[in-house]
């Protein structure tokens, strides 16, 4: 992967940094909010996007008044140009920010909530403490130390109004017409302060920690190179880890989240799509170690975030992920690791999962992990295509780490891997897979995409069948659009462009479907698929879901982009690059 990116568009992508949830957009109001334009610091949340709460206005000031501006940002800075002079916006390390400014001071304006318990006011040690955290969590708590000119805070307690008035929080120059800021998201009193590097030399550490993050992806055509850039520098500002000043953290590894606004968290099956995206193996293989760091009595959660962990099964897609990666190579040790987690997390599927021998369920509608879903209106617990798929590249990638490993039981795990599929050929009619409910054994037919992907099974289902897939897959009035796969066949009752499951284009599918089209030799439907996507993806953005056809829906600024979607772009680009 290049080691450059283009300049950001704060509008649609935020400007951020690996493992640290600060992030600042510009708000264009193209979603019909009234906010004042501008660029806004903010933090990463879960729920965010159905808020918009503690947002922060950045607000270039010459002698207390405001002075208009332009911005160029890149992944290591945002740069702030005024007549009067710059601001420098530096996200240094995992849990400070630096703030620099020649010749102009900054403001940062919020309005406090009226019976909140947010608040802005002066610690002990010249520390400007901005709490937007309220009962709820869901603003962010900023504490700014000046390391040149000094730190103001405006915000008194009204009598009347019985809680603090709006906060004003500036930032003034020095003698010299200088000031800079050191931002912390805990009171560095209290935990101690970091060595500062120069701010250009803090830039330029931040810089190489995206371009070492990069070399993780393959090469993209030139076509789809700046696409690509953009897409690598969402995942690295989404990735997410261990916090060590957390006396019980819930996020126990990496891992990457999904979204910055409304999914402030990281789903688990995702894990393994952004594994296979990479063409570097020990970073995927360390991506997913992490992910099984949050396993628990064999379960994977299905999702993880710094508020908590959520236990409740997803789609099993790791098998899909690590049968790539060994195409490539990895190391004993690795295997080994690898093994141990997920025969253990296997056994979980078969224990609770499964309602007959051999045969799995989605026990639950949620379990599926696509909204809107037509599968959801079959009798549950049930058994699906998709299921039964991604349990067969499960079992597998078991057998080729016991091969490995050298433990003598790959035969066993190979002859688990061949009556999965035989059992999923039990639910094919002859033109279609079949969904079964797993208590009355009643079959439902499904126009869901969830039926075709067994795709991803490539030679290990009979030909007919692959042969019927790629047909369907590839026919333009079932789920071929001009955008990419729909998620329901356009001839169903129940079609509809806009929604997640029953239409619209859904990122993580295309990714997959594309696997298994390769896998099945159908290299022009991967080709046409393919460039369909990523041409619609280049005009509108990588999002997780996108209209099958018509207008698209307004995306709040900054939110135009997310993490699964750019996995899917990088994955699909290296595909076609061969």
């Amino acid at each position: 992967m290049p080691k450059s990116v283009t300049k950001l568009d704060l509008t649609k992508i935020p400007f951020g940094r690996s493992h640290n949830g600060i992030m600042i957009y510009e708000e264009n109001n193209s979603d019909g909010e009234s906010y004042k334009p501008g660029l806004y610091l903010s933090m990463r949340i879960q729920g965010g996007d159905f808020r918009r709460k503690g947002l922060v206005d950045l607000d270039p000031i010459v002698n207390g008044e405001s002075v208009s501006y332009t911005y160029e940002a890149t992944p290591d800075a945002l740069v702030m140009k005024c007549a009067e002079g710059t601001v420098k916006v530096v996200i240094d390390t995992e849990r400070t920010m630096r703030i620099s400014g020649q010749g102009v001071g900054i403001r940062l304006y919020t309005k406090i909530p009226f019976l909140t318990m947010e608040l802005a006011t002066m610690l002990p040690g010249g520390l400007a403490d901005l709490n937007l955290m309220s009962i709820n969590q869901d603003g962010g708590r900023f504490l700014f130390k000046a390391l040149k000119g000094e730190v103001t805070v405006d915000s008194v307690f009204n009598v009347l109004l019985n809680g603090p008035e709006d906060a004003k929080v500036e930032f003034l120059p020095d003698e010299n017409g200088e000031f800079e800021i050191a931002t912390y998201l805990m009171n560095p009193d209290e935990w101690g302060y970091i060595d500062y590097l120069p701010i250009d030399e803090a830039a330029a550490a931040v810089k190489a920690n995206f371009d070492e993050f990069a070399k993780a992806y393959p090469e993209a055509a030139e076509e789809w190179t700046e696409l690509c850039e953009l897409c690598t520098y969402v995942i690295w500002m989404h990735r997410s880890g261990k916090n060590d000043r957390e006396i019980i953290p819930t996020v126990k590894g990496d891992l990457i989240y999904t979204g910055t606004y409304k999914n402030g968290w990281a789903n688990i099956y995702e894990q393994p799509i952004h594994a296979m995206a990479m063409s570097d193996t020990a970073a995927a293989v360390k991506l997913l170690c992490d992910t099984y760091k949050h396993m628990a009595n064999g379960m994977l959660p299905a999702s993880v975030s710094t508020f908590k962990t959520h236990y409740q099964a997803s789609p099993a897609t790791v098998g899909a992920a690590v049968l790539e990666i060994l195409e490539k190579g990895i190391d004993a040790e690795a295997a080994k690791e690898l093994y141990g987690a997920m025969t253990e997390n296997y056994g979980w599927w078969k224990s609770s999962h499964s309602f007959a021998a051999g045969r799995f369920s989605y026990n639950h509608r949620d379990e599926v992990a696509l909204e809107g879903v037509s599968i959801n209106a079959c009798e549950f617990p049930v058994e699906t295509p998709d299921l039964y798929a991604y349990m067969a590249l499960y079992a597998e990638a078991i057998a080729k780490l016991s091969a490995i490993v050298g433990d003598g039981k790959a035969d066993e795990w190979a002859a688990e891997q061949k009556a999965i599929v035989e059992e999923l050929v039990k639910l094919w009619d002859g033109e279609s897979f079949l969904c079964r409910a797993a208590v009355s054994g009643k079959t439902y037919k499904t126009n869901s995409v969830l039926a075709y992907i067994p795709v991803v099974l490539g030679d290990r289902l009979p030909a007919e069948i692959i042969e019927k897939l790629v047909a369907d897959l590839g026919d333009e009035n079932k789920f071929l659009s001009d955008r990419g796969f729909r998620s329901e066949s356009k001839e169903s009752a129940l079609y509809d462009a806009a929604v997640e499951g029953r239409g619209a284009v859904v990122a993580w599918i295309q990714q997959l479907l594309i696997s298994g089209l390769a896998k099945c030799g159908a290299n022009d439907l991967v080709k046409k698929a393919g460039l369909a996507y990523l041409g619609y993806v280049k005009e509108v953005g990588a999002r997780d879901v996108l209209s099958a056809d018509g207008e698209q829906p307004c995306r709040r600024p900054g939110n135009y982009i997310n993490s699964i979607a750019c996995a899917a772009v990088i994955y699909i680009a290296g595909k076609l690059n061969g």
